[in-house]
């Protein structure tokens, strides 16, 4: 039997590509009927992989507190990460109305 290509969707990019997209989907169920402390919140967004910043503003949409939220989401849009950077701007759109003037200035 001869083994399998590995091109195409597959090989090492595809395997690196389907645990990203695994890593993702879990942290856009993070906020998903649970109650996340903001200390905890607060670690995901500092942490050095970009998907757990991610995790942390998808997070972050659940805070009761909305200028809480708009504070933590407006640090964000700063990221390095351009992906970080885009979920961030992509929460602004659920908690942004709390202070029109301020989310527009960023």
């Amino acid at each position: 039997a001869v083994p399998a290509a590995r091109g195409g969707r597959g090989g090492v990019r595809g395997e690196w590509r389907g645990g990203v997209i695994a890593k993702l989907t879990e942290a856009g169920d993070a906020g998903a009927g649970k109650e996340v402390e903001m200390a905890e919140i607060d670690k995901m967004l500092a942490s050095e992989d970009f998907l757990d910043r991610i995790k942390g503003i998808n997070c972050v949409r659940d805070v009761a507190d909305k200028d809480t939220a708009l504070e933590k989401l407006l640090q964000a849009i700063k990221d390095p990460n351009p992906s970080v950077r885009y979920s961030a701007v992509a929460q602004l759109g659920l908690v942004g109305s709390v202070n029109p003037p301020l989310t527009l200035a960023a």
